[in-house]
């Protein structure tokens, strides 16, 4: 892995520039992870951020908690600031995964996850049937811009989505249900392309082409997920991918 620790990963500023590869062993095929640390939390709140990477892009990867582990028992993702890139491609190279929580306040966070399976922002952990870790599961985004596109789901928490501000532009081949939004979100608006799109397709909202999201893999289907300021529950805007247009149904 690029950067692989124990207790936490602290990013506050700088450049770091992160690349791998699959290699074939002896023993098994490995695949390499952008910055993964194994029973703490990921804190980034500033610098710029690049990872090029077969595996996960960003990975807090602790299943459980151990009495034992002094640091944390959540193994939490934490963005409060910074540039983040991120592009993945092996079949479950999921853009950022953590097996808690994951909290995004700010900064600017553009994920291409290629795989079949792969998913922008995810979470994933044992626990969360457990009515009081249920927030464990949970995606809170708080501010920032995300741009995601990926192959699967682009938003896919085990919890809850909760969106209180923030701007969003994804292209997904799945979307989540929209009984995992917490109430009180945000209104989020979901479009849904029933024919394919296709590599090199752009993406409009309104008449206006969104620059920092394009189509970076053919489709037999997607899914485009918007957050803005000015969307109001219950509006139909009109989204593009290509010349196929959809209409979104905001909520």
């Amino acid at each position: 892995d690029g950067i692989h620790t124990n207790d936490a990963v602290l990013i506050n500023d700088g450049e770091l520039n992160i690349s791998g590869i699959v290699t074939n062993t002896s023993e098994a095929v490995r695949k390499f992870n952008g910055i993964q640390c194994e029973k703490g939390y990921i804190v980034i709140k500033g610098g710029e951020i690049d990872i090029t990477s077969p595996g996960i892009g960003i990975y807090a990867s602790k299943e459980e908690f151990v009495e034992k582990d002094a640091m944390t028992e959540k193994s939490f993702i934490y963005i409060d600031g910074g540039k983040i890139n991120i592009e993945t491609s092996e079949a479950k190279g999921h853009g950022i995964n953590s097996m808690s929580h994951m909290i995004i306040k700010g900064g600017e966070i553009n994920i291409k996850a290629l795989g079949e399976s792969a998913k922008g922002l995810r979470t994933d952990c044992n626990n969360v049937e457990d009515e009081k870790d249920a927030e464990n599961g949970n995606i809170t985004l708080t501010d920032g811009t995300i741009n995601i596109f990926c192959v699967d789901k682009a938003l896919d928490p085990e919890g809850k989505l909760n969106i209180l501000g923030g701007t969003i532009n994804a292209i997904g081949g799945e979307c989540f249900d929209r009984e995992q939004v917490l109430k009180g979100s945000k209104p989020c608006g979901i479009a849904t392309f029933k024919s394919a799109i296709t590599e090199g397709d752009g993406i409009s909202f309104e008449g206006t082409e969104i620059s920092t999201v394009a189509v970076a893999k053919t489709l037999n289907k997607a899914y485009a997920v918007f957050v803005k300021d000015g969307l109001v529950a219950g509006a139909t805007p009109e989204v593009k991918i290509g010349s196929q247009p959809a209409n979104a149904e905001v909520k």
